[in-house]
């Protein structure tokens, strides 16, 4: 799975090198023909081009989930932190409810792929849904630890349900067998995968309301990474600022441009964690293959746990990521939650 998974990421890798020219030559052309066949012709070109770039952002994520580094979190935190994406992947006609307790708990995943593991989770369930009545509850509930330490949270819904066919075989690739379901392809898969890298444990089954998936996880010890959280009377943000950014962009002139897109707008940026020990962040927005990402994003967590972060890379879109490159319209909608 995991020699799929890389060759898979760096295929989609060099083919998104390769369309990514015919789109933006073949968008100069359509704005300087005139004859209408050929106009429609260059349509579909670009069409098929935009539909491959979209395949090779799907299947990049399998190199996304091919490293894991296990590290001990709040497992609540994480869930809250995904409370938007879920509003946007159910949609308005779902009710979600959170049935969460307000201390932390500590557990072992990686702190990137669980968010990928939860935008997954968040993207099958509202396929599922949308394909019965317009109405429906999605329910998120974290259950007291069990006896052995091991963590239980379950996302219900009250789509469809699992075909048993496909049910009996979740968690295999290419799951399909001419089911068009959400159980079915690679996305549950590398999710399963994920998880069971950390050590736990990722399962579906039916309920009488509709289907769920149970995500198990290991106790950990949350805190363990010894950052002390800065106290924010210490250099405050600049007055009136809309929110305070940490902006992490391996591509110096990129950064700049970002930084000064965000700043003009009203918000104070650091492109360093040299700003560690002032003002708590409130986002964090961190390219994917930053030099120690991992490092940092531990020590944004510890310093700024109510920060919500993002990941920016070329091909990603929805829930917790940025398309690089990064618009400042873009940006902003992501900042302002829209």
């Amino acid at each position: 799975m995991r020699i799929m998974q890389r060759f898979a990421g760096n295929t989609a890798h060099d083919m998104n090198n390769v369309l990514t020219p015919i789109v933006g030559f073949g968008r100069m052309l359509q704005e300087r023909l005139t004859d209408e066949d050929d106009i429609a012709d260059l349509h579909e070109l670009l069409t098929a081009a935009e539909r491959g770039m979209k395949l090779c952002g799907r299947y990049g994520e399998m190199a996304n989930f091919s490293h894991a580094e296990t590290l001990p979190g709040d497992v609540v935190f994480a869930l809250r932190s995904a409370e938007t994406m879920f509003g946007k992947k159910l949609g308005d006609g779902v009710t979600i409810k959170w049935h969460l307790p307000s201390e932390p708990i500590g557990a072992l995943f990686d702190p990137v792929q669980i968010f990928m593991v939860l935008d997954h989770i968040a993207s099958n369930a509202g396929k599922a849904m949308s394909a019965g009545s317009e109405q429906g509850t999605f329910t998120v509930s974290l259950a007291e630890p069990s006896a052995d330490g091991e963590l239980v949270v379950t996302f219900a819904d009250t789509g469809r349900g699992f075909p048993e066919a496909v049910l009996k075989k979740f968690g295999l690739p290419f799951n399909t067998e001419g089911h068009e379901h959400k159980l079915s392809g690679t996305g549950l898969a590398l999710c399963r995968s994920a998880v069971m890298e950390w050590g736990g444990q990722l399962r579906a089954e039916n309920t009488d309301e509709g289907a769920q998936l149970i995500l198990t996880l290991l106790p950990g010890v949350v805190g363990k990474i010894n950052i002390e959280p800065a106290a924010p009377t210490a250099a405050p943000a600049k007055p009136n600022a809309l929110g305070c950014v940490l902006l992490l962009e391996s591509d110096e002139a990129e950064s700049e441009r970002m930084a000064a897109d965000l700043r003009s707008s009203g918000y104070d940026v650091h492109t360093t964690l040299d700003a560690v020990g002032e003002r708590p962040f409130d986002f964090g927005l961190i390219a994917l293959g930053f030099p120690d990402e991992m490092d940092h994003l531990v020590t944004l967590k510890a310093h700024s746990p109510e920060a919500v972060l993002y990941r920016m890379a070329a091909g990603m879109t929805g829930g917790l990521f940025i398309t690089k490159p990064a618009t400042k319209e873009s940006l902003l909608k992501k900042l302002r939650g829209e």
